[in-house]
């Protein structure tokens, strides 16, 4: 069960950390009031995405506000997910953000170089698409054991991700390349 739940909120990382930069932005330009409007429209859009994806309570309460929320519950979903359409709720709130504060930066002077972002986000979706085949291919060849395969997952990931993205020319991976053989000379 735990699992089904980490996969919903793993489905908006990336929006989390995004939308983290982009409020930056704003507060960067003396504008705190975007961010905050559109923060309590996520909340409340979190709010009725929970509601459309968890499904009927499973014990119903028997106070009056309780009562309502599971008969609310009852009547309004369209799947009956549980906890993973709660964590499900977050991940879509979050990606909705990200898209309306992308959408404001424009007014407190921010222009983003939208192209150079979905080539960026092309050549990542690529790596991690290499990466994951390549980790399922090792998860059904060492079926039987647990330890070689959490041992070699992560140095197989990073190597598969890391030649991927070399291989596209990822911006970023040469960026952190650099970074790398300059902290390794004592440098910056």
């Amino acid at each position: 069960q735990t699992a089904g739940a980490l996969c919903g909120f793993a489905i908006g990382l990336w929006s989390v950390s995004c939308q983290s930069i982009v409020v930056r932005g704003f507060l960067a330009q003396k504008n705190a009031v975007m961010p905050s409007v559109v923060a309590c429209c996520s909340i409340l859009l979190n709010i009725v995405i929970a509601f459309l994806l968890m499904g009927p309570a499973v014990r119903v309460p028997t106070d009056g506000f309780g009562l309502a929320i599971a008969n609310l519950q009852e009547f309004s979903h369209i799947a009956a997910l549980g906890h993973i359409g709660l964590a499900l709720a977050g991940s879509l709130a979050s990606m909705v953000s990200l898209v309306a504060l992308t959408a404001l930066l424009p007014r407190v002077n921010i222009e983003l170089d939208i192209h150079s972002l979905r080539v960026g986000f092309a050549k990542t979706l690529v790596a991690s698409a290499v990466m994951g085949a390549g980790l399922m291919a090792l998860q059904s060849a060492l079926s039987t054991s647990r330890i070689a395969i959490v041992l070699l997952s992560v140095p197989l990931g990073v190597a598969l991700f890391a030649g991927t993205a070399s291989l596209l020319r990822l911006r970023e991976v040469r960026t952190l390349y650099e970074f790398a053989v300059d902290s390794m000379r004592g440098g910056k």
